[in-house]
């Protein structure tokens, strides 16, 4: 009996490790996700979050407070990048449900359309591709290709593919020194926002370390953003709670033997 008591302990211990790792290797996986894409744009990014307006907002606020020294450079750049969420879902994404084949030179896509993303179809005898701004599309998901292009459409063509590439709403561009604080005001009635939508915003900088802290949020502060760190942002965290785990699997282990 008592064999088999520890057997059963030795499983549990084993199993609770194990989530521990998975946990870890989640964190981590996230971690180098990350970098990895801030590498690629050879920018870190120290914030990714959801913002969403809404009928009491006028704008959105950027805050960005930079470091009080700052490594190998003068002065810092941070890049300001919005999309509205919906777009930013399907950046990079291939549409799955549309008529194979044209009407003519009529597209039928079966799906939602965003505004702010940007269609790519592709055309087989053709052999071109179609570049469609996301309000040419009718409310029935119709659009006449052979008004996008200049180029020579074969009627009745067949559709290869049609890939999203979101639209950015807010580009911009944040310069500071050691010790500056930089608040940037961006207002629903001149700017791509719009009340009542849910956007992505995305601030990336050449060096974290160089930024203390920042902040993004509709100026009533409804729904989502909030305060961000630089170099101490979440791929920290995530090793942080990955140990955490690890750690309270350890401590149960023990206490199951």
């Amino acid at each position: 009996m008592r064999n088999s008591f520890t057997t059963l302990l030795r499983a549990e211990t084993a199993y609770t490790v194990l989530i521990a790792w998975v946990t870890i290797s989640l964190c981590l996986g996230f971690g180098i996700a990350g970098i990895a894409s801030a590498q690629d744009s050879g920018l870190e990014e120290i914030e990714n979050t959801t913002i969403e307006t809404t009928s009491n907002t006028s704008y959105v606020e950027l805050d960005i407070e930079f470091a009080e020294t700052m490594e190998n450079t003068s002065e810092e750049t941070v890049e300001f990048t919005t999309y509205t969420e919906a777009a930013y879902q399907d950046d990079g994404t291939e549409l799955s449900d549309y008529d194979e084949t044209l009407s003519g030179t009529t597209l039928t896509v079966n799906e939602d359309v965003h505004d702010h993303a940007t269609y790519d179809v592709e055309l087989d005898s053709s052999a071109t591709t179609v570049t469609v701004d996301g309000t040419a599309f009718a409310d029935d998901g119709t659009v006449d290709l052979s008004g996008e292009t200049s180029d020579s459409l074969t009627s009745d063509d067949t559709v290869l593919s049609i890939s999203v590439t979101a639209d950015t709403i807010i580009t911009d561009t944040v310069t500071g020194t050691p010790n500056d604080t930089v608040t940037n005001e961006y207002q629903l009635s001149d700017t791509g926002f719009e009340s009542g939508v849910e956007y992505r915003a995305l601030v990336e900088v050449g060096n974290a370390n160089n930024i203390a802290s920042g902040y993004v949020a509709p100026d009533d502060a409804t729904i989502g953003g909030g305060f961000f760190d630089g170099a101490d942002g979440s791929p920290g965290f995530g090793v942080g709670v990955a140990i955490a785990a690890l750690a309270t699997a350890g401590v149960l282990a023990r206490r199951r033997s």
